[in-house]
């Protein structure tokens, strides 16, 4: 028998959450149920963002340097660095130091240009907001430079229900069980709504742990697969 041919597979998030109902021993019937739905998709992939690096919303940003200017503004999307990277003319790169609040207070002066050599990532609470990469020295017109910017950015919204989702195939199950567990925990979003009998009561716990070790599972198997498969060298640092 002949297979598909094709590797496509990525259901819209009203399919997505019409699985979950389904997982959850209930059934999507309102408006209400629907747009609470939706905002427990975007809280779980909110905290996806926090867990750790997610290795597909890590982003390479180039940006040129101009003289006299250490302020850069990333656009919203982005959240944090990883890592900054100074590319001179001849593509030779350098890696910048992140100074934290308290390194960059105890610089003297912040005006020294120079070829740079660290920055500082100053972070906004405020959505919408972009975070701002500050370079010390200050750039100088001796060279024309480029940063090299690995940030991470944030987790597309959910948007329309129509929309696929911005997460890999492999975080997909994972996905669908989160999303059940917290349906699970909402009496509002799970069957009608009605106070459950004690018995009824003890087969909704267990359904509700059931779904929480699915889930940890599932996200477990996909973390697993999204890290980078390189190897890792320890070297004891020798003194001189």
């Amino acid at each position: 028998m002949a297979t598909s041919g094709t590797y496509s597979f990525n259901p819209d998030a009203v399919d997505i959450i019409g699985e979950a109902f389904d997982l959850a021993d209930s059934e999507l019937r309102t408006g209400y149920q629907l747009r609470q739905a939706v905002l427990k998709l975007n809280l779980l992939l909110t905290e996806w963002a926090n867990e750790d690096v997610n290795l597909w919303t890590l982003t390479e940003i180039n940006q040129l340097v101009t003289a006299a200017d250490a302020t850069y503004s990333l656009s919203a999307q982005y959240f944090d660095v990883l890592s900054v990277v100074l590319r001179d003319s001849n593509d030779n790169d350098m890696p910048l130091t992140r100074l934290g609040e308290h390194d960059w207070q105890r610089l003297g002066d912040k005006t020294t240009e120079g070829r740079p050599s660290a920055y500082k990532l100053t972070k906004s609470a405020e959505p919408g907001t972009p975070q701002v990469i500050t370079l010390w020295p200050v750039p100088d017109d001796e060279e024309t430079y480029r940063l090299i910017i690995n940030a991470l950015r944030h987790i597309q919204d959910v948007g329309s229900t129509a929309n696929t989702l911005d997460v890999p195939r492999r975080f997909i199950p994972a996905l669908i069980y989160g999303l059940a567990w917290k349906i699970s925990q909402s009496p509002n979003l799970r069957r009608d709504g009605a106070p459950l009998d004690p018995a009824a009561r003890q087969l909704d716990m267990a359904r509700r742990a059931e779904l929480k070790s699915e889930y940890e599972m599932a996200f477990m198997k996909a973390r697993e697969a999204d890290r980078e498969r390189t190897s890792l060298f320890i070297l004891p640092g020798v003194a001189r």
